[in-house]
């Protein structure tokens, strides 16, 4: 099994083999007084229209980290956490005014992924 990502920018050689260049990815990219350390475009201008994939590290729970991209406008984000996957409070979907949750924490050790490993 992969490791699992311990960061947000973790994230980005998975973004680039999803076929992501340099040219598309901002690292990191900064709007409305907040610093997201990963986010994927589409293309250029770099903005809400274009803006496909988040990815931020956890602070808080993962609903409230999810919540601080609202603004940009992305459909996915990825909240990453070192020790559980995926994080604290779940994954969520990202809905018109908030985050919804789509799949519960689990444990590393419940996916078989050495804790010495993160």
């Amino acid at each position: 099994m992969p490791p699992t990502p311990q960061s947000a920018t973790d994230l980005v050689p998975h973004l680039r083999q999803c076929g992501y260049g340099d040219d598309q990815l901002a690292l990191p990219f900064e709007f409305n007084h907040v610093t997201v350390p990963v986010v994927a475009f589409a293309g250029k201008p770099w903005n809400s229209w274009s803006a496909c994939i988040a990815a931020v590290d956890v602070d808080g729970d993962s609903r409230t980290s999810a919540a601080q991209v609202n603004t940009l406008g992305v459909p996915t984000v990825f909240v990453c956490h070192s020790e559980i996957f995926p994080p604290p409070g779940g994954w969520h979907k990202k809905r018109k005014r908030r985050a919804e949750r789509f799949y519960d924490p689990v444990a590393a050790k419940e996916l078989g992924i050495d804790e010495n490993d993160l």
